[in-house]
């Protein structure tokens, strides 16, 4: 029987990081078993161990790493540490897109999603660009969905239209 959680990664590119086909999927199974365990830092930094032994070399694509010395290898201890931090990103991302649509499958109380930021002087620029714009639950994306970087503090405030419009001042 399938998780809840197997489709959604299924579904991913998981290009962020540099990495054939064999590679992506084992980022993915890695992903899912901490979805279907326990995600914390002890249980990634496990899997990242067995990534790290598994992979010839764990690099950001150059997309990923714009921008954001958190999404590179550099700004960690180890590959090992930075392998556990992206698997922690990637399952906080699963999380928000299965929340999402699971709001979908309950016939859309809420009708979309708002992309909520901490508020305070540590917000990136990137993510202070997605704060107070609505966006309808259908249009669902990877990368619409905070967080939008490794060490992000978004996540998605569902909402119904009439709030939605309230936020975009509409």
């Amino acid at each position: 029987m399938k998780n809840q959680y197997h489709e959604i990664l299924q579904g991913l590119s998981a290009d962020e990081l540099r990495l054939d086909m064999d590679g992506r999927q084992a980022v993915k199974a890695c992903a899912e078993l901490m979805l279907n365990m326990s995600v914390d830092f002890a249980t990634a930094t496990s899997l990242a161990t067995l990534l790290a032994a598994h992979l010839k070399r764990i690099e950001p694509t150059e997309d990923f790493a714009e921008g954001f010395e958190e999404n590179t290898p550099a700004y960690y201890s180890s590959e090992v540490a930075y392998v556990a931090f992206f698997l922690l990103y990637l399952c906080e991302k699963i999380r928000s897109i299965d929340d999402i649509l699971a709001e979908k499958g309950n016939g859309f109380m809420c009708t979309h999603f708002l992309p909520k930021c901490a508020g305070d002087a540590d917000v990136c620029d990137r993510c202070a660009e997605k704060v107070g714009r609505a966006i309808p639950i259908e249009q669902v994306a990877y990368d619409n969905v905070p967080p939008y970087h490794m060490g992000c503090r978004c996540r998605p405030l569902l909402m119904k239209e009439a709030a939605a419009n309230a936020a975009q001042g509409t």
